[in-house]
């Protein structure tokens, strides 16, 4: 584990063991310090974190399932004052295990929730504000579903598409609302949808990016006023941009010279940094690109005076959970 800022890394933390190969991880800041998860083969073991990556309290949970059938994706959900929520796929479904806050409390079963379409859900993520609202989404075949997690009763959002090869999902912030976003990559299309009311609206589709080949990986990247679109080839190094409000490609990253095979984001007022790990012929290797908000300009994102200093708006009232 380590800390980082937009000048890279700045403190080296634990190593956190699990006792099986980890096939699934996820991190969420949980206060002032973070909780981890790790999953190898259907246990799932829970890290609580200080501020300076101590290590406070290990949990482990079992995950239902045969053991010989790994877990692909895991994710958090911590929210201050709220239970502290973790969710793994499980057939057609994502389940969920809960406790309080504070760990040791014990930990129950929590809404099994249906994705009701075909296809073992592959990925899942939860995206949201700190104070706002989260939404928790998985992807499996062919479908995508999103819940509204402040809403215990709410149905999924559906979103169907064909031969998706890759997934991200986000929000939006459109003046006084908060919306949850899904980019899909199909084909060589990559489309985005607006998620409001009982379904999503029409997908926009954003410029191709060159070649012919469908895009392996996409990510979301920045603040919720303004989020880019990010997406990549395995064998190809080269980032592919898009402003997402403007609904147009911006200039490619050039390749770093090893193949990608993730890319995942942080921002803050030095502007979004993207940390891009290699592919099998470079596992270890793992880069931080810093995109201040001169490069955006000069990448023709129209920053305005209330971008400066990339800090996101305050969300407005009706945002906020009681």
């Amino acid at each position: 584990m380590s800390l980082h800022t937009p000048a890279g890394p700045r403190l080296v933390g634990p190593v956190l063991t699990h006792g099986d190969p980890v096939t699934a991880l996820a991190a969420v800041p949980d206060g002032e310090g973070w909780t981890v998860t790790a999953v190898g083969r259907r246990t799932a073991r829970v890290w609580t974190l200080g501020p300076g990556l101590d290590t406070e309290a290990t949990e482990e949970l079992h995950l239902a399932g045969a053991r010989d059938v790994p877990v692909p994706s895991v994710a958090l959900r911590a929210a201050a004052g709220r239970r502290l929520e973790l969710f793994w796929p499980s057939g057609q479904g994502v389940a969920c295990w809960e406790r309080a806050p504070a760990p040791g409390t014990g930990w129950t079963r929590g809404t099994t929730r249906p994705m009701g379409a075909s296809g073992a859900v592959q990925r899942i993520a939860v995206a949201g504000t700190p104070q706002g609202r989260s939404w928790l989404s998985a992807w499996g075949g062919d479908a995508v579903r999103v819940w509204d997690l402040d809403d215990a009763g709410a149905r999924p959002f559906p979103v169907d598409s064909v031969l998706i090869h890759a997934v991200a999902t986000g929000i939006l912030r459109k003046g006084r609302r908060t919306v949850p976003l899904v980019a899909i990559a199909s084909g060589n299309e990559v489309e985005i949808a607006e998620c409001e009311g009982w379904f999503f609206g029409t997908g926009t589709t954003l410029p191709p990016p060159p070649g012919d080949a469908p895009l392996d990986g996409l990510a979301l990247a920045g603040p919720a006023h303004r989020p880019l679109l990010v997406g990549w080839r395995n064998t190809s190094g080269r980032l592919h941009l898009w402003d997402v409000a403007a609904e147009r490609a911006l200039p490619d990253v050039e390749p770093r010279g090893y193949d990608v095979s993730q890319v995942v984001s942080a921002f803050g007022d030095a502007g979004i940094t993207l940390l891009v790990r290699g592919g099998p012929q470079a596992a270890l290797r793992c880069d931080q690109l810093l995109l201040t908000p001169q490069n955006l300009v000069r990448l023709g994102v129209p920053l305005t005076g209330g971008d400066a200093g990339f800090r996101s708006p305050t969300p407005p009232p009706e945002e906020l959970l009681p």
